[in-house]
């Protein structure tokens, strides 16, 4: 089953596109927004776009990967962040996360 976006007054929860790779690489570069994640500050812009090209690939949460949707302003579309699953143990585990920008704090 495909993700359709969600939207609300205030949020847009859709599947990544390519171009969200800058925006994720630059988030994820971002000492504060790393501060109490699981990556290291440099990023890379290839692990950026390995992520936003896996999870274009995916139809939603698949046990073993990560799968990541993209979070927006509905009003003009900006992206402020990004909703990640992880599915394990068969299905019986979820770990979900989540990262925004500064400026969407």
């Amino acid at each position: 089953m495909k993700f359709d976006a969600l939207r609300t007054e205030r949020l847009l929860l859709r599947p990544p596109r390519s171009s969200d790779t800058v925006d994720l690489h630059a988030r994820r570069n971002d000492a504060d927004v790393a501060r109490y994640q699981d990556w290291q500050v440099p990023y890379p812009l290839d692990r950026a776009e390995v992520l936003v090209t896996e999870s274009l690939e995916l139809e939603g949460p698949t046990p073993g990967h990560w799968w990541m949707i993209t979070i927006a302003d509905p009003t003009d579309a900006a992206v402020l962040g990004d909703l990640a699953v992880h599915i394990t143990d068969d299905g019986h585990t979820a770990e979900v996360g989540y990262s925004l920008s500064r400026s969407a704090w």
